[in-house]
Parts: structure tokens; sequence; C-alpha cells
């Protein structure tokens, strides 16, 4: 209810109200809190970028897997062309 009412007078006014979350305000970082949010982060796009890769990876091996498929239908079907032509 009372989001909605300061969301309402946002869109008046077009100012934020100073009030509107009572939580908010400067947060204090020491250098261990950023050194270990920085690592966490570095260990997520490390952990991302290995994902991708991996998809990546395994799209290609299976296109490589279907285009086999594929070429060893193909020599069945001309085996069996073959057969049928000479008897």
């Amino acid at each position: 209810m009372t989001h909605d009412l300061i969301l309402k007078s946002f869109q008046a006014t077009g100012v934020w109200l100073m009030d509107a979350d009572p939580h908010g305000g400067a947060v204090f970082y020491s250098p261990r809190k950023l050194a270990s949010a920085r690592a966490r982060k570095a260990a997520e796009l490390d952990e991302a970028a290995e994902l991708q890769l991996k998809k990546t990876r395994d799209r290609e091996a299976r296109a490589a897997e279907a285009a086999h498929k594929k070429q060893n239908q193909e020599a069945a079907k001309v085996a069996q062309q073959q057969a049928r032509i000479k008897p």
C-alpha cells in the first residue's frame, strides 16, 4: 500500500521521496569485503565463461555426430542400391 502511494507520488512529481526506503543509505565496505566481493564476481564470470564454452563444445559435438550419422546412412543407402543393381 505505501509502495503504491510512493510510486503514485513519484509519477505525479517526478521526484522520489527521501523516506521511500527506510533501510537505504551508505554501505561501508572494508578492504577485505571488497576483495572478497571481487573474487566472488571473478569466480562467477569464470564459471559463466566455462559453462558457455561447454555448451559450445557440446553443440559442436552433436553437429559432428549428426553429420557422421548422415554420412553413414548415405553410405548404407548407396550400398543397398548397388546390391539391387548387381543381382
